[in-house]
């Protein structure tokens, strides 16, 4: 059997040194895992926000153009000017909401990415560190 084979004896210059690096190692991990994660809240409430304004959006644009159009019957190109800015609005609205949730989406896929590297950090750290 190889010398690589069993475990180094606490206390040596090596084992310092392999733990050491261990250690840096796993918390650089946990510290990519964190920043994932923080992405993550802080997309989390603005993604919110975006589909509250959106559903804002639609409902205002549902009134103009809908069962009440006939209250705004005697301002035609009033109508239609504000249904126009209206449906603009709400494409511009949609288009921020898909844009925050591709962002959410990188930042779970970062999160399970990093996730996976501190477990791998973990399992081969605690042989060592015990």
């Amino acid at each position: 059997a190889s010398a690589a084979s069993f475990p180094l004896p606490k206390g040596t210059l090596k084992w310092e040194g392999q733990a050491s690096v261990s250690k840096r190692r796993l918390s650089h991990a946990l510290s990519a895992l964190l920043q994932h994660q923080r992405k993550w809240d802080a997309l989390g409430p603005e993604s919110q926000g975006a589909f509250q304004a959106l559903v804002n959006a639609a409902t205002e644009r549902a009134y103009l153009t809908g069962e009440h159009m006939d209250t705004f019957a005697e301002h035609p190109v009033l109508v239609a000017r504000m249904a126009e800015e209206s449906a603009a609005h709400c494409a511009h609205l949609l288009s921020r909401l898909r844009g925050l949730l591709s962002r959410l989406a990188d930042a779970a896929e970062g999160m399970r990415g990093a996730a996976e590297n501190a477990s791998a950090e973990v399992a081969s750290s605690s042989g060592l560190l015990g």
